[in-house]
């Protein structure tokens, strides 16, 4: 299986989704969401070309509960490059 990395700026991403969830629905909603974007990158590990290409840099985009999943990958890894809400990706 392909080894999956996070950029920074992924990761600050999924602090700031937990974050406002935390204050706008509760822990346990999040917890369903991260549950959710945890299957989402194990599906990306496993089948990394099922997602189509976005039209965003040639990245490929995968959605979870309304956010866009971000990523690239090579023969041997998958990085996730940003995950965004409503936000504007063409500066990925």
């Amino acid at each position: 299986m392909l080894e999956l990395r996070f950029t920074n700026a992924a990761e600050q991403d999924l602090l700031r989704i937990a974050e406002f969830g935390r204050m706008r629905f509760g822990g346990s909603s999040v917890n369903v969401l991260i549950d959710r974007f945890e299957a989402c990158f194990a599906q990306i590990r496993e089948f990394p070309n099922l997602a189509p290409v976005s039209v965003v840099k040639g990245y490929r985009r995968s959605v979870v509960s309304g956010y866009s999943v971000y990523y690239r990958h090579d023969t041997e890894v998958i990085v996730i490059v940003r995950i965004l809400g409503s936000e504007d990706p063409t500066n990925l």
